[in-house]
C-alpha cells in the first residue's frame, strides 16, 4: 500500500524538479517496488520513502562500467 503513495510522491518530484525528469515512470515504479519488496516488515510511508532514497543514494541509478 505504501508503494502507491511513494510513487505518487516521486512522480510529483520528477515533474517539478528538472534534475529528476530523466527518470521515466516505469524505472521509477520498478525502483520503488524493488526497494520496498526487499524489506522484511511493513514500513510506514516515511520509512518507505527513506528506503527508496537510500537505494538511490547508494548508486542504483549510476551507469555501470
Amino acid at each position: 500500500p505504501n508503494c502507491v503513495v511513494i510513487i505518487r510522491l516521486l512522480r510529483d518530484l520528477c515533474r517539478r524538479n528538472p534534475t529528476w525528469e530523466a527518470i521515466g515512470q516505469w524505472p521509477l515504479e520498478l525502483l520503488v517496488e524493488k526497494s520496498l519488496s526487499s524489506a522484511t516488515q511493513n514500513l510506514s510511508p516515511g520509512e518507505a520513502l527513506r528506503r527508496v532514497l537510500e537505494c538511490i543514494s547508494a548508486g542504483v541509478l549510476l551507469p555501470s562500467n
